[in-house]
């Protein structure tokens, strides 16, 4: 997942909970005449969003490292096998 992703995911959020101004934190605080409570809900709007982004990446990385870790591990030996070795026969 990339930054652009992740970067689209917070601004969804933050305009989905922000004050409905401006699709942007910047242009919202841009906007005459607004009120410092429409501001500050405006910042957390920002903030939410950007914990939601930080979330969903610290999650899939911790799926994908899962997924790494399983795919990588030797599989275990069964009971009775001899270890496969490595020769090139000689023709």
């Amino acid at each position: 997942m990339g930054i652009a992703v992740l970067g689209s995911l917070a601004a969804l959020v933050f305009r989905l909970r922000g004050p409905d101004l401006a699709p942007t934190l910047d242009e919202t605080l841009q906007v005459p005449g607004l009120a410092p409570a429409a501001a500050a809900h405006a910042r957390t709007a920002f903030v939410t969003g950007l914990h939601v982004a930080a979330a969903v990446a610290c999650v899939l990385h911790i799926v994908l490292g899962l997924v790494a870790l399983r795919w990588l591990s030797p599989a275990p030996a069964r009971p009775g096998s001899r270890p496969a070795t490595a020769r090139a026969e000689v023709i």
